[in-house]
């Protein structure tokens, strides 16, 4: 195992983290990446605040391990962050 700041900061086996890519990074491929030991990213950009909620919660259906949830900035709206918040995210992250 490779240890590193990021690993140690964020509890990785691997000093690894998927890229939030909207369309792509949906529950399944986050939760294998985490599940291998980096960190997956749920691409959120474009999704409404409940369906958000939907999501992240089938991530943690799938993994126990560290995720996190990316925006593209300028579609973020509050109400996302609540969501992230409630739903207690480890990371999340701006494009």
């Amino acid at each position: 195992m490779l240890r590193t700041r990021l690993t140690e900061d964020y509890g990785l086996d691997v000093p690894f983290i998927a890229a939030g890519m909207a369309f792509v990074a949906m529950p399944p491929l986050v939760a294998a990446v985490s599940n291998a030991g980096g960190m997956g990213t749920l691409g959120a950009s474009l999704v409404p605040p409940d369906a958000l909620r939907s999501l992240i919660q089938a991530v943690r259906s799938m993994t126990q391990r560290p995720f996190g949830v990316n925006f593209i900035t300028q579609f973020a709206t509050e109400a996302h962050i609540d969501v992230c918040l409630e739903e207690q995210v480890p990371v999340v992250s701006f494009f």
